[in-house]
């Protein structure tokens, strides 16, 4: 799905026609998919352009897949989290040919690397990379 452009706001923009439109079609993200919505309805979309009275104007964002035939993965990021929970690869989704190149770390320890890092830091990802 690619997020609908949005560049150009209008005040002529019905979000009442879209919410009919979308309550017609099939509910929920899969119902999305079913249908053929190979765009994310703007009402779901929170423009940048509104916020910032246009200082910001968001793009189109696209994904190009790897020549892999493997599905690509997203992760979920929140906002307000338990500072001493701890995140490592998903256990599903490790092997013997495939094991975690990540080693356990928590919120605190990647906020802490965040707040201390200097102009020649390395990225949290390389200081918690087991592989390398």
């Amino acid at each position: 799905m690619a997020a609908t452009d949005h560049i150009a706001a209008t005040p002529t923009y019905d979000l009442a026609k879209e919410f009919k439109e979308f309550d017609e079609s099939k509910m929920g993200v899969k119902g999305l998919a079913d249908s053929g919505i190979t765009s994310i309805p703007k009402m779901f979309i929170h423009p940048p352009e509104i916020i910032s009275n246009d200082n910001y104007v968001s793009v189109e964002h696209r994904v190009l897949a790897k020549a892999s035939k493997e599905p690509r993965i997203s992760a979920v990021a929140f906002f307000n989290l338990n500072n001493n929970a701890n995140f490592e690869p998903l256990p599903e989704l490790l092997s013997s040919d495939k094991p975690a190149i990540y080693r356990k770390s928590t919120v605190t320890e990647y906020l802490e690397n965040y707040y201390s890092k200097g102009l020649g830091s390395r990225s949290f990802l390389k200081k918690i990379n087991i592989v390398n």
